[in-house]
Protein backbone atom coordinates (compact mmCIF):
# COMPACT_ATOMS: atom_id res chain seq x y z
CA UNK A 1 0.00 0.00 0.00
CA UNK A 2 0.86 3.68 -0.10
CA UNK A 3 2.00 5.37 3.10
CA UNK A 4 0.01 8.56 3.76
CA UNK A 5 0.65 11.44 6.18
CA UNK A 6 -2.26 13.78 6.93
CA UNK A 7 -1.42 17.16 8.46
CA UNK A 8 -4.33 19.16 9.92
CA UNK A 9 -4.02 22.63 11.44
CA UNK A 10 -7.10 22.28 13.66
CA UNK A 11 -7.69 19.86 16.55
CA UNK A 12 -10.11 17.86 14.39
CA UNK A 13 -10.24 16.63 10.81
CA UNK A 14 -12.95 17.49 8.32
CA UNK A 15 -12.38 21.16 7.60
CA UNK A 16 -15.70 22.74 6.65
CA UNK A 17 -17.50 19.45 7.24
CA UNK A 18 -18.19 19.71 10.97
CA UNK A 19 -21.06 18.30 13.03
CA UNK A 20 -21.69 19.49 16.59
CA UNK A 21 -23.14 17.10 19.17
CA UNK A 22 -24.77 18.76 22.18
CA UNK A 23 -25.15 17.13 25.61
CA UNK A 24 -28.94 17.23 25.25
CA UNK A 25 -28.78 15.04 22.15
CA UNK A 26 -29.18 17.82 19.60
CA UNK A 27 -27.13 17.35 16.43
CA UNK A 28 -26.45 20.33 14.21
CA UNK A 29 -24.21 21.04 11.27
CA UNK A 30 -21.66 23.80 11.67
CA UNK A 31 -20.58 23.27 8.07
CA UNK A 32 -21.80 21.30 5.07
CA UNK A 33 -25.17 19.73 5.87
CA UNK A 34 -25.19 16.95 3.30
CA UNK A 35 -24.14 15.65 -0.09
CA UNK A 36 -25.85 15.40 -3.46
CA UNK A 37 -27.87 12.18 -3.49
CA UNK A 38 -26.86 11.32 -7.03
CA UNK A 39 -23.17 11.51 -6.03
CA UNK A 40 -21.15 8.34 -6.54
CA UNK A 41 -18.06 8.92 -4.40
CA UNK A 42 -19.71 9.43 -1.00
CA UNK A 43 -21.81 6.22 -1.09
CA UNK A 44 -18.71 4.26 -2.16
CA UNK A 45 -16.70 5.66 0.74
CA UNK A 46 -19.58 5.02 3.15
CA UNK A 47 -19.81 1.43 1.94
CA UNK A 48 -16.06 0.93 2.43
CA UNK A 49 -16.36 2.33 5.96
CA UNK A 50 -19.39 0.18 6.79
CA UNK A 51 -21.77 3.10 7.40
CA UNK A 52 -23.84 2.85 4.21
CA UNK A 53 -26.92 1.89 6.27
CA UNK A 54 -26.70 5.25 8.06
CA UNK A 55 -27.20 7.30 4.88
CA UNK A 56 -30.52 9.15 5.03
CA UNK A 57 -32.43 11.37 2.60
CA UNK A 58 -33.16 14.89 3.73
CA UNK A 59 -36.78 14.66 4.84
CA UNK A 60 -37.50 17.35 7.44
CA UNK A 61 -40.52 16.55 9.60
CA UNK A 62 -40.84 19.99 11.15
CA UNK A 63 -39.52 23.44 10.26
CA UNK A 64 -38.84 26.28 12.68
CA UNK A 65 -37.81 29.89 12.57
CA UNK A 66 -36.18 32.05 15.25
CA UNK A 67 -37.83 35.36 16.12
CA UNK A 68 -36.15 38.53 17.36
CA UNK A 69 -36.22 37.16 20.93
CA UNK A 70 -34.37 34.00 19.83
CA UNK A 71 -37.48 31.91 20.37
CA UNK A 72 -38.10 28.86 18.19
CA UNK A 73 -41.44 29.05 16.40
CA UNK A 74 -42.78 26.00 14.60
CA UNK A 75 -43.95 26.70 11.06
CA UNK A 76 -46.92 25.16 9.33
CA UNK A 77 -46.16 22.78 6.46
CA UNK A 78 -45.15 24.79 3.41
CA UNK A 79 -44.62 27.99 5.42
CA UNK A 80 -40.82 27.82 5.27
CA UNK A 81 -40.87 27.46 1.50
CA UNK A 82 -43.34 30.34 1.19
CA UNK A 83 -41.15 32.60 3.34
CA UNK A 84 -38.04 31.71 1.33
CA UNK A 85 -39.83 32.10 -1.97
CA UNK A 86 -38.77 28.79 -3.52
CA UNK A 87 -39.74 28.59 -7.19
CA UNK A 88 -39.69 24.79 -7.50
CA UNK A 89 -42.32 22.10 -7.37
CA UNK A 90 -43.39 21.24 -3.85
CA UNK A 91 -42.88 17.51 -4.44
CA UNK A 92 -39.22 18.13 -5.34
CA UNK A 93 -38.26 19.68 -1.97
CA UNK A 94 -35.30 17.93 -0.33
CA UNK A 95 -34.90 15.23 -2.94
CA UNK A 96 -31.40 16.29 -3.94
CA UNK A 97 -29.61 16.14 -0.57
CA UNK A 98 -28.73 13.28 1.75
CA UNK A 99 -26.74 12.97 4.95
CA UNK A 100 -25.98 10.47 7.71
CA UNK A 101 -27.87 9.44 10.82
CA UNK A 102 -25.34 11.26 13.01
CA UNK A 103 -24.76 14.08 10.56
CA UNK A 104 -21.94 14.56 8.08
CA UNK A 105 -19.55 14.29 11.00
CA UNK A 106 -20.25 10.55 11.00
CA UNK A 107 -18.51 10.26 7.64
CA UNK A 108 -15.55 12.36 8.80
CA UNK A 109 -15.20 10.54 12.13
CA UNK A 110 -15.40 7.15 10.43
CA UNK A 111 -12.71 8.11 7.95
CA UNK A 112 -10.52 9.48 10.74
CA UNK A 113 -10.95 6.30 12.78
CA UNK A 114 -10.04 4.20 9.74
CA UNK A 115 -6.90 6.24 9.12
CA UNK A 116 -5.84 6.06 12.76
CA UNK A 117 -6.08 2.26 12.68
CA UNK A 118 -4.05 1.92 9.50
CA UNK A 119 -0.32 1.18 9.89
CA UNK A 120 0.21 3.05 6.63
CA UNK A 121 -1.24 6.35 7.85
CA UNK A 122 -0.01 9.01 10.26
CA UNK A 123 -2.32 11.86 11.32
CA UNK A 124 -0.93 15.14 12.70
CA UNK A 125 -3.48 17.41 14.42
CA UNK A 126 -2.84 20.93 15.69
CA UNK A 127 0.04 21.32 13.26
CA UNK A 128 0.56 22.77 9.80
CA UNK A 129 3.06 22.96 6.97
CA UNK A 130 5.07 26.16 7.20
CA UNK A 131 7.15 25.55 4.09
CA UNK A 132 7.38 23.21 1.13
CA UNK A 133 10.45 22.84 -1.08
CA UNK A 134 12.31 20.38 -3.27
CA UNK A 135 14.56 17.97 -1.42
CA UNK A 136 18.15 19.03 -2.19
CA UNK A 137 19.33 15.42 -2.00
CA UNK A 138 16.61 14.04 -4.27
CA UNK A 139 14.81 16.38 -6.66
CA UNK A 140 11.98 13.88 -7.11
CA UNK A 141 11.00 14.33 -3.45
CA UNK A 142 9.58 17.27 -1.53
CA UNK A 143 10.63 18.45 1.93
CA UNK A 144 7.92 19.69 4.28
CA UNK A 145 8.68 21.74 7.38
CA UNK A 146 5.94 21.73 10.00
CA UNK A 147 5.13 24.63 12.30
CA UNK A 148 6.16 22.41 15.21
CA UNK A 149 9.64 22.10 13.72
CA UNK A 150 9.44 18.55 12.38
CA UNK A 151 10.66 17.93 8.83
CA UNK A 152 9.22 15.32 6.48
CA UNK A 153 10.44 14.01 3.13
CA UNK A 154 7.55 12.93 0.90
CA UNK A 155 7.03 11.66 -2.64
CA UNK A 156 3.84 13.54 -3.46
CA UNK A 157 1.86 16.43 -1.96
CA UNK A 158 -1.88 17.11 -1.96
CA UNK A 159 -2.69 20.65 -0.85
CA UNK A 160 -6.24 21.07 0.47
CA UNK A 161 -6.19 24.62 1.81
CA UNK A 162 -7.46 28.06 0.81
CA UNK A 163 -5.29 29.91 -1.70
CA UNK A 164 -3.64 32.19 0.88
CA UNK A 165 -2.37 29.30 2.99
CA UNK A 166 -1.25 27.38 -0.08
CA UNK A 167 0.84 30.32 -1.31
CA UNK A 168 2.37 30.70 2.16
CA UNK A 169 3.54 27.09 2.01
CA UNK A 170 4.98 27.50 -1.47
CA UNK A 171 6.68 30.77 -0.50
CA UNK A 172 8.73 32.51 -3.16
CA UNK A 173 8.30 29.51 -5.43
CA UNK A 174 4.51 29.86 -5.52
CA UNK A 175 4.67 30.46 -9.29
CA UNK A 176 7.30 27.81 -9.90
CA UNK A 177 6.20 25.45 -12.67
CA UNK A 178 8.77 22.94 -11.46
CA UNK A 179 7.38 22.85 -7.93
CA UNK A 180 3.72 22.97 -8.96
CA UNK A 181 4.32 19.92 -11.17
CA UNK A 182 5.00 17.98 -7.98
CA UNK A 183 1.63 18.91 -6.45
CA UNK A 184 -0.97 16.21 -7.11
CA UNK A 185 -4.13 18.28 -6.76
CA UNK A 186 -4.78 21.92 -7.54
CA UNK A 187 -8.25 23.11 -6.58
CA UNK A 188 -10.15 25.79 -8.47
CA UNK A 189 -12.23 27.91 -6.12
CA UNK A 190 -14.76 30.28 -7.56
CA UNK A 191 -14.89 33.59 -5.71
CA UNK A 192 -18.26 35.27 -6.17
CA UNK A 193 -18.86 38.75 -4.81
CA UNK A 194 -20.83 41.87 -5.54
CA UNK A 195 -18.05 43.28 -7.70
CA UNK A 196 -16.10 40.20 -8.76
CA UNK A 197 -16.62 36.77 -10.18
CA UNK A 198 -13.37 35.05 -11.03
CA UNK A 199 -11.36 31.89 -10.58
CA UNK A 200 -8.28 31.30 -8.43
Amino acid sequence: GVRVTLIEKEDRVGGQCWTRYEDNGVIWEAGGEGFVRRAVAVPKIANALGIEEDMLPQEPVENYEIDENYTLIQLDRGEAARKLGFQVKKEDFGRGIASFRKGMGELVDSMHSCLEKSPLCTVFLNDEVSSLERDANNQSNTKLTLAGGEKLIVDEVVIATPEKEACAMLGRESNSTDLMSHVSVYCLVRMVGQTSDHWH
